[in-house]
């Protein structure tokens, strides 16, 4: 039986707003429509309003789709909003893309607006870069990261005085971090206009970003989803309520996609509990980065991106064309790291190893014990059965 996405949910619902009402189905779909490097083309147009359907020309394929991440998906997404009627008259306006390998930042966020009484502000998250993919690293020791002080920037500017709207706020892995990053610390009065908060699968914090006066303000209004294997989404500490959602996908990477939710009447196909390779990832993760302090934490983010930068792995799309020569070449580089910081880093490596294999051997323990008591109840139901059988 074939399971439906996001992409068959854009061919067959074509309601407006109005007659069904905006959902989390309509959240993703905007979340991963911005992973198009729409900025590339948004100069075009003079008033820099433009729809989602002028966005619709082949001669802006080979600018908005060349990061080697589901650039085909992305594609038909656009295809399939400009035909749909329910997104293809949807306004682009502050559209804000910002890189910057100095401060280690990458950042983009845009307003969507869905009908004259309502925003939906959305964050990007993670692109192809590696410098991208280094600031969501350095969630693990920094207070804010550029991109999350430019989410609350963003917010204050451009919602602040918006003609009395009120807003959804929203994003796709680390664009959903900075969604709720955003929403907890732009301030009272611009809190009261969010309606709700989308964080598709979006790392979570720090343990004393929860303490914030802010995000308990807002905590109720939280829309967390996660695919049942998540890795993204179960990092660092989660106070937030999250839902599960059923991803047609095995691999823990390809959970990731917003391409592998599965949807059903409308919304997605949740289920109960995650999956035990994701409970075992997620207490791997977390055992291995409180094993740390900051400063090591620090020192091991920074040499592994170091070691990619001086390997010419600048991108996803360098890093999935790394040869047998390549992985040797990397791996002579270590010698050349000072003793201390070759110390930490292998240090940090064993301690992951530790901490997996001991994981993975308790969570077998486990699974033993439990078949072993499974199979004592069986062996104790029929010799019940037996013994006890009316003659």
């Amino acid at each position: 039986m074939k399971k439906n996405s996001i992409l068959d949910y854009l061919k067959n619902n074509l309601e407006s707003f109005e007659e069904m009402p905006f959902n989390n189905v309509d959240s993703l779909i905007l979340c991963q429509f911005f992973y198009g490097k729409m900025e590339n083309q948004i100069n075009d147009f003079i008033d820099k309003k433009c729809m989602i359907k002028d966005l619709y020309r082949a001669e802006y394929f080979d600018k908005m789709f060349y990061d080697d991440i589901s650039d085909e998906e992305n594609k038909e997404t656009l295809i399939l909003m400009a035909a749909n009627p329910r997104f293809r008259n949807i306004k682009i306006k502050n559209l804000v893309s910002e890189y910057s390998e100095k401060r280690e930042m990458q950042f983009a966020a845009v307003t969507y607006e869905l009908d004259e009484n309502t925003d939906y502000v959305c964050f990007r998250g993670t692109d192809g870069t590696m410098m991208g993919w280094k600031e969501d690293f350095n969630m693990a020791f920094m207070p804010e990261t550029p991109s999350q002080a430019n989410a609350v920037r963003y917010l204050k500017i451009f919602c602040d005085n918006n003609e009395g709207k009120n807003f959804y706020v929203g994003g796709h892995s680390k664009g959903g971090n900075l969604a709720v990053y955003g929403a907890s610390l732009c301030g009272n009065k611009i809190q009261q206009k969010i309606i709700k908060i989308f964080s598709h699968d979006g790392p979570g914090f720090r343990d004393e970003f929860f303490l914030e006066e802010g995000f308990v303000n807002i905590k109720d209004r939280i829309c967390k989803m996660v695919p049942q294997t998540s890795a993204v989404g179960m990092l660092l500490e989660n106070q937030e309520e999250y839902r599960i959602v059923k991803s047609s996908a095995i691999s823990i990477i390809h959970q990731h996609s917003a391409f592998t939710w599965i949807v059903k009447d409308n919304d997605f196909e949740y289920l109960k509990e995650r999956s035990s390779g994701g409970v075992y990832i997620d207490n791997t993760m977390h055992q291995w980065l409180m094993s740390a302090t900051l400063e090591e934490r620090e020192i091991f983010v920074d040499t592994l991106f170091k070691i990619f930068t001086d390997n010419g792995i600048d991108s996803i799309k360098d890093a999935n064309s790394i040869g047998v020569k390549d992985i040797a070449l990397i791996i002579g580089s270590l010698d050349e790291l000072d003793e201390e910081t070759k110390k930490v880093f292998f240090s940090m490596i064993k301690s992951l190893i530790v901490i997996a294999v001991r994981g993975r051997t308790e969570s077998i323990q486990k699974r033993v014990e439990l078949d072993k008591n499974s199979l004592d109840k069986v062996l104790k139901d029929i010799n019940s059965g037996i013994f006890n059988k009316k003659k």
